[in-house]
């Protein structure tokens, strides 16, 4: 089965409603990973993987049920926007 169509699946099983609350859930135990990792506790990097991979699962079935098929990605938009800003501030000249 494809990503986009299980993404599509999980938020016809549970509701855009759970999957959002599912995402802050996530995001909270993403948060707690990396403080993990940087007190440098037993196995916090695959912690942090983990969670990690979590969020961006969610993610994405929040970004297939709210955002893709309008008539402009929102968050892609966003994206390439916050890119651009970020290259700027990296390889500015002096």
């Amino acid at each position: 089965m494809k990503q986009k169509e299980l993404y599509e699946d999980a938020v016809k099983e549970w509701g855009v409603e759970l999957q959002l609350l599912m995402l802050q859930e996530e995001c909270g135990e993403l948060i707690s990973a990396v403080s993990q990792y940087w007190r440098k506790r037993p196995d916090s990097f695959t912690k942090l993987a983990e969670e990690i991979a979590d969020v961006e699962i969610m993610l994405g079935q929040i970004k297939q049920a709210l955002f893709y098929g309008t008539d402009k990605d929102r968050v892609a938009e966003f994206k390439r926007k916050k890119l651009k800003r970020l290259a700027g501030r990296i390889y500015k000249s002096d």
